[in-house]
C-alpha cells in the first residue's frame, strides 16, 4: 500500500495488516483519490481499534459498537460508512479466514 505504513512491532504482520494490503493492493480500478481515502481510514479508523484482533474473532456486535463509536465522533456518516465497508472488505477475504 502506497501511503499506509506498518507499525514496528509484532502486529505488523497481523492478519488485518496482510488482509487490508491485499484488498488495497487489488483495488487498481479505483482512482488515486479512492485509494488514498481508504488507506486514511485504514490508519484512522480501523487498524486502531481491529490490527489486534484475529480477523475469525471479529464478531458483529463488535463491529456495531465500533460504528457507534465512531458515530459519536465528529465523523461523517459517508466516512463511517466506508470506515465499515473497508472493514468488511477485508475481513472477507479468502486469505484473512485462511489461517
Amino acid at each position: 500500500m502506497s501511503g499506509l505504513r506498518r507499525p514496528p512491532g509484532p502486529f505488523s504482520r497481523s492478519q488485518l495488516w496482510v488482509a487490508a494490503e491485499t484488498w488495497i493492493s487489488g483495488r487498481v480500478q479505483l482512482k488515486p483519490k479512492t485509494i488514498a481515502s481508504y488507506e486514511s481510514l485504514l490508519r484512522s479508523q480501523v487498524l486502531p481499534r481491529w490490527e489486534t484482533v484475529p480477523l475469525v474473532r471479529v464478531r458483529n456486535a463488535e463491529v456495531v459498537a465500533w460504528v457507534a463509536s465512531m458515530r459519536a465522533q465528529p465523523l461523517s456518516a459517508q466516512r463511517t460508512r466506508h470506515a465499515h465497508y473497508v472493514l468488511s472488505r477485508c475481513s472477507t477475504l479468502p486469505y484473512a479466514t485462511a489461517g
